[in-house]
Protein backbone atom coordinates (compact mmCIF):
# COMPACT_ATOMS: atom_id res chain seq x y z
CA UNK A 1 0.00 0.00 0.00
CA UNK A 2 1.35 3.37 -1.05
CA UNK A 3 0.54 6.32 1.15
CA UNK A 4 0.83 9.79 -0.29
CA UNK A 5 0.82 12.75 2.00
CA UNK A 6 0.06 15.89 0.03
CA UNK A 7 -1.40 14.58 -3.22
CA UNK A 8 -4.26 12.63 -1.64
CA UNK A 9 -5.19 15.04 1.11
CA UNK A 10 -8.80 16.06 1.02
CA UNK A 11 -9.36 19.52 2.33
CA UNK A 12 -12.51 20.25 4.21
CA UNK A 13 -14.63 22.84 2.40
CA UNK A 14 -15.40 26.04 4.22
CA UNK A 15 -18.52 25.78 6.30
CA UNK A 16 -21.36 27.86 4.97
CA UNK A 17 -23.18 29.63 7.73
CA UNK A 18 -26.09 32.02 7.73
CA UNK A 19 -26.47 34.81 10.24
CA UNK A 20 -29.55 34.65 12.49
CA UNK A 21 -31.32 37.40 10.54
CA UNK A 22 -30.94 35.47 7.29
CA UNK A 23 -32.44 32.40 8.93
CA UNK A 24 -35.38 34.43 10.26
CA UNK A 25 -36.00 35.95 6.82
CA UNK A 26 -35.91 32.49 5.23
CA UNK A 27 -38.47 31.20 7.73
CA UNK A 28 -40.67 34.24 7.20
CA UNK A 29 -40.54 33.71 3.42
CA UNK A 30 -41.77 30.16 3.95
CA UNK A 31 -44.55 31.45 6.18
CA UNK A 32 -45.66 33.87 3.46
CA UNK A 33 -45.85 31.02 0.97
CA UNK A 34 -47.82 28.87 3.41
CA UNK A 35 -50.34 31.66 3.93
CA UNK A 36 -50.54 32.38 0.18
CA UNK A 37 -51.43 28.74 -0.52
CA UNK A 38 -54.56 29.04 1.62
CA UNK A 39 -55.88 32.30 0.17
CA UNK A 40 -58.62 32.37 -2.41
CA UNK A 41 -57.97 36.01 -3.27
CA UNK A 42 -55.36 35.67 -6.01
CA UNK A 43 -54.21 39.31 -5.74
CA UNK A 44 -53.48 38.92 -2.04
CA UNK A 45 -51.77 35.59 -2.65
CA UNK A 46 -49.63 37.20 -5.37
CA UNK A 47 -48.60 39.96 -2.95
CA UNK A 48 -47.58 37.36 -0.39
CA UNK A 49 -45.58 35.44 -2.98
CA UNK A 50 -43.82 38.65 -4.04
CA UNK A 51 -42.99 39.36 -0.40
CA UNK A 52 -41.64 35.83 0.02
CA UNK A 53 -39.37 36.33 -2.99
CA UNK A 54 -38.06 39.62 -1.55
CA UNK A 55 -37.45 38.06 1.86
CA UNK A 56 -35.66 35.04 0.41
CA UNK A 57 -33.51 37.21 -1.85
CA UNK A 58 -32.43 39.31 1.14
CA UNK A 59 -31.76 36.19 3.22
CA UNK A 60 -29.48 34.86 0.47
CA UNK A 61 -27.69 38.21 0.22
CA UNK A 62 -27.04 38.23 3.97
CA UNK A 63 -25.80 34.63 3.95
CA UNK A 64 -23.53 35.30 0.97
CA UNK A 65 -22.10 38.43 2.61
CA UNK A 66 -21.45 36.53 5.84
CA UNK A 67 -19.56 33.82 3.94
CA UNK A 68 -17.52 36.17 1.73
CA UNK A 69 -14.15 36.08 3.46
CA UNK A 70 -12.79 39.08 1.53
CA UNK A 71 -15.70 41.33 2.32
CA UNK A 72 -14.74 42.08 5.92
CA UNK A 73 -10.97 42.31 5.50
Amino acid sequence: MVVRKDADMITKPATITAPPRAVRLHIEAGNCLDIAMGKEDSAFAADLIDEAIRLERRARELAAAANDRGKFR
